[in-house]
């Protein structure tokens, strides 16, 4: 396999380093112990026991009510340009990234729909099982130092919070997880520069102080 030939960013076993290249990997041994293709078992034990719809490629792709994704504006003949400036980027087939890296995250779903995942996920650091066993759940979670499986492990207004983001350049997804006050923020925008990902860590932090106060637990 092209992925597992190439060398490693970091020598193995000495600091996390987030890589889309494990997704890929972890795709090929699920289709080879099961012999089906990582996309039917994405869909049948994962989003239909959900209620999951979801829609393979960007999310414009095949439907003009979605929104399109922005990128940040390159320079121009050496002028200086805002780094607020963005530029329409127009919904194309495949991935940013390309066929290969589609099982890190080629597939869109709504906001309501990936609630139903994270409520998965705050079941099962509670304890309660669910689609998943609460032990699957949390071992996911726990991990060496401060990366887990898919998961950055921080601290957040004094309780853990687990937290994760993702772009393909033109769209930038964040979200913040808070076990022991069971609650997470997911925000999600139409545009891919590091504007948008300041943004997004302020509105998460912010709706996690209105609706996540240790009162609240």
């Amino acid at each position: 396999m092209w992925l597992l030939q190439q060398r490693p960013h970091v020598t193995p076993g000495t600091r996390p380093e987030y890589s889309n290249a494990g997704y890929p990997v972890a795709a090929a041994m699920a289709e080879a112990a099961t012999g089906e293709t990582w996309e039917s078992l994405v869909e049948s034990r994962l989003a239909r026991p959900l209620g999951i719809n979801l829609t393979y490629g960007l999310p414009a792709r095949g439907d003009s009510a979605q929104p399109w994704g922005h990128k940040p504006k390159s320079a121009f003949l050496g002028l200086a340009i805002s780094p607020n400036a963005v530029e329409l980027q127009a919904p194309k087939d495949g991935w940013a990234l390309g066929v290969i890296f589609e099982p890190a995250g080629d597939y869109s779903l709504s906001l309501a729909d990936y609630a139903k995942f994270l409520q998965m996920h705050l079941a099962g650091l509670a304890g309660r099982d669910g689609l998943l066993k609460a032990s699957s759940i949390q071992r996911l979670h726990a991990g060496p130092g401060e990366y887990a499986m898919g998961w950055f492990l921080r601290e957040f207004d004094g309780t853990a919070a687990h937290w994760h983001t993702g772009s393909i350049d033109t769209f930038f997804s964040r979200v913040i997880m808070l076990p022991e006050r069971d609650i997470a923020v997911a925000v999600l925008t139409n545009a891919g520069s590091e504007t948008a990902s300041t943004a997004s860590r302020e509105a998460a932090m912010e709706l996690l102080r209105l609706y996540g106060p240790p009162a609240a637990r």
